[in-house]
């Protein structure tokens, strides 16, 4: 018995934040607009010295000092405010020490050096999925549910609580309570919370502005069969030029009105082989099913072939044409965002229908 227990405090040594994930994504897409405004910045000033005679102040100097500044906000104060402000601080910060990759890696100092971009964008993707594997490798514990609470109502005892925080805090007491959670905690958690003031909150209702600003034109379930039957046949195209371009062993045709290429077997072809099998396979059922189904299933396979067809195309592209595979990156965000806002609008219409709660992720 007392082994079991030791086992089982050492496996709740370890806690997860509930607005560790959502912080995380929110701090690398800080951190990828600050390389492209740097980028952009710094090309259309033609790239100016900071300093004097053999001087040059490195903007990823101005980066590790943002991120030391986060750090050391995060230490000193507590708040959800404190949170957000280190997001953001830390964000700009790592995005202008990433940017600088290429000086890190070469011997002449090359801020130009062509795969800087793809080891930018296999960095950002690698933590991406680290800390969604992180959030979703297993339920939350009752011990992670009342932890996170508990800070949620000590931020709010001191600075108040926005209604959102706090019905996000009662939802992890409700279900740390379910899975059999200390009854004395749970109450002293909730007084808590019953005891906080209530503020207004700005943070979520900016958070709500912005997808208002989305014309409704792009808010159209009609976009999801455009966007599906574009990746079957994308996928299909890819797949099978693919593979003629392996078994001729590359091929190649130009005259005076016309160029094709087929590549031959290479790292970038596989890569390029293996999104296109995958999607296809993922996106044939997903469209076939559409419409004969009322369950999300065809939707949710739709999202991860574009998922993974927009991931590992990105891949090849930054490798091989640098930040100019930042437009065709574009277009597979805005596939992704499609296909998961009316993924989302389906459930909670689904949700609405059984009158059964939907589970959110935190909000600001």
């Amino acid at each position: 018995m007392l082994d079991k227990r030791l086992k089982t405090d050492r496996r709740n040594r370890v806690l997860r934040d509930a607005y560790g994930g959502p912080s995380g994504e929110a701090f690398m897409v800080i951190a990828i607009l600050t390389i492209l405004l740097t980028r952009a910045y710094l090309h259309l000033t033609d790239y100016p010295q900071v300093g004097g005679g053999n001087l040059h102040i490195a903007h990823a100097l101005y980066g590790g000092a943002l991120m030391m500044l986060a750090l050391l906000i995060g230490w000193t104060f507590l708040g959800f405010a404190t949170r957000v402000v280190c997001v953001v601080l830390g964000g700009i910060g790592f995005g202008l020490f990433l940017d600088e990759v290429g000086k890190f890696v070469t011997k002449d100092n090359d801020y130009f050096y062509g795969p800087s971009a793809e080891m930018m964008y296999v960095l950002v993707v690698v933590l991406l999925v680290l800390g969604r594997i992180v959030r979703d490798v297993r339920p939350p514990t009752p011990e992670e549910c009342l932890s996170n609470a508990a800070a949620i109502a000590a931020s709010g005892i001191v600075s108040g609580l926005p209604e959102h925080r706090r019905e996000w805090a009662r939802l992890l007491v409700d279900r740390a309570e379910a899975d059999g959670g200390d009854p004395e905690v749970v109450a002293d958690i909730r007084s808590l919370l019953a005891h906080a003031a209530p503020v207004p909150a700005r943070l979520r209702a900016l958070q709500e502005l912005v997808p208002r600003l989305i014309p409704d034109f792009f808010r159209s379930p009609r976009w999801v069969p455009v966007v599906g039957w574009i990746l079957v046949a994308l996928s299909f195209l890819g797949l099978a030029f693919g593979a003629l371009g392996v078994a001729l062993g590359g091929y190649f045709y130009s005259d005076d009105k016309v160029t094709f290429e087929l590549a031959g077997m290479s790292v970038a072809t596989a890569i390029l082989l293996v999104s296109a099998t995958i999607t296809f396979a993922l996106a044939l059922p997903a469209m076939l099913y559409m419409n004969r189904t009322d369950r999300l299933w065809p939707i949710r396979l739709l999202r991860d072939a574009a998922l993974i067809f927009t991931m590992l195309n990105a891949l090849v592209e930054f490798a091989t044409t640098g930040f100019a595979a930042v437009a065709n990156l574009g277009v597979g965000l805005f596939a992704l965002l499609v296909l998961n806002y009316n993924m989302n609008r389906r459930i909670a219409a689904r949700a609405e229908l059984l009158k059964t709660p939907v589970a959110v992720a935190p909000g600001g």
